[in-house]
Order: structure tokens, then sequence, then C-alpha cells
């Protein structure tokens, strides 16, 4: 992440592989050291299936929350 930002790149796309197929955040510390490593904005996907999980992620730093499986089966979620 910090060689991507290095490298002048102005968002990181994360994508939570493990949680995307849990349906659950798994690699939350992971994301939360690229957080404290880069001072660019972060969109996050995988796993996150609740209104509480991405707003947890937005009050952590995160600037956009990704949605998939959660928009597809709960479409009043992204409402």
């Amino acid at each position: 992440a910090v060689d991507w930002a290095r490298k002048g790149f102005s968002w990181l796309h994360i994508v939570d592989l493990n949680g995307a197929v849990e349906g659950a955040p798994v690699n939350q510390h992971a994301v939360r050291e690229i957080l404290q490593s880069v001072d660019i904005p972060l969109q996050l996907g995988g796993g996150i299936r609740t209104h509480a999980q991405a707003e947890h992620w937005l009050q952590e730093g995160v600037s956009r929350i990704i949605l998939g499986t959660a928009a597809v089966q709960d479409p009043d979620l992204v409402k």
C-alpha cells in the first residue's frame, strides 16, 4: 500500500477476500495497518454485509465502502 501511495496513486482499492467468502470481515488488522500507513483514501469491500459493519469501517477511516453480496441480498441496505 505504501508503495502504491509513493507512486502517486490517489486511491487504494482493498478487498478482504477472506471476508467475502466468510460473509464477515476477516482481515481487520491488515486493513487497519494499511489505514495507518498511507494518507490517501481507501475504499474497502469484502464481507461487509450490514450497516453496522459499514459504519464501523467509515469510523475507522475508510473513505468508501464497496457492497456486492449485501447489495444483492439486501437492496434496502444500499438505499
